[in-house]
């Protein structure tokens, strides 16, 4: 009787991978042909590579689930290479870690837009908290004042896009040392930070009128929830390979 059940168990589990095999071969024209022509591309690419290193794991499996990933992504405007890195790199990582998730592996990266929210809530966060604690604390000798609110108002829109122009510029230090991008980093970070500086010191000479300050608390109540907001994005969007 045993024997009976184990034979029905096993062509019940037979059965059932066959049909799932049907499906991820059913779904795969559909599913490449909703892909954007870069996506596309990389998928060519990534399973070219993957199948060259022998890949241990399912290939069709992991495929069937890049595919959904890739075509659920896209509508929000996130491409393979934000989710994954280049072709070559992930089809690495997955050959000596098989069992790795499609969805949300270690070293993806986040849309330009994610960078610019979490990096201008971190700066205009932490520029509003020294302008509150530069009241609270009494330092009229410091060498400059509290800032305005079209300062504070200037470091979350450009500290912001500073910030997201340095994270998705970042030197890849999985290339070998000349293809990281080492120098056109630095070159672009000078840049930025002239750029950001010289916006930002533009408004300490407009007028107390049209720059105002904010009172102590006000300073601080929008520090604290700027950071806080900072937060919950980050966590909400799972925003990755931030600078801080």
């Amino acid at each position: 009787m045993a024997l009976g059940t184990d034979k029905q168990t096993n062509e019940a589990l037979q059965a059932q991978e066959a049909a799932e095999r049907q499906r991820i071969a059913a779904e795969r024209p559909e599913l490449f042909a909703a892909l954007t022509k870069r996506n596309q591309e990389f998928m060519n690419k990534f399973m070219h590579e993957l199948t060259a290193l022998g890949y241990d794991g399912d290939l069709d499996r992991k495929e069937n689930e890049i595919l959904h990933t890739l075509v659920e992504e896209q509508k929000k405007g996130v491409t393979a290479k934000q989710l994954y890195g280049t072709p070559t790199a992930y089809a690495h990582q997955l050959h000596g870690n098989p069992d790795d998730s499609a969805n949300g592996i270690e070293g993806a990266t986040s849309p330009f837009w994610q960078y610019w929210v979490e990096g201008g809530l971190l700066i205009g966060g932490v520029f509003a908290g020294i302008s509150g604690l530069t009241l609270l604390l009494g330092s009229n000798g410091a060498a400059s004042g509290p800032a305005g609110i079209i300062t504070l108002l200037l470091n979350f829109v450009v500290g912001g896009a500073a910030m997201a122009i340095l994270t998705t510029n970042q030197p890849d230090m999985s290339k070998p040392k000349k293809e990281r991008g080492t120098m056109r980093y630095i070159m672009i970070s000078v840049a930025v930070l002239l750029v950001w500086i010289l916006l930002i010191s533009v408004t300490e000479f407009l007028p107390d009128a049209v720059n105002p300050e904010l009172p102590v608390f006000g300073y601080l109540a929008l520090a604290i929830l700027a950071l806080a907001a900072r937060w919950w994005f980050k966590r909400e969007y799972k925003v990755t390979k931030t600078l801080f």
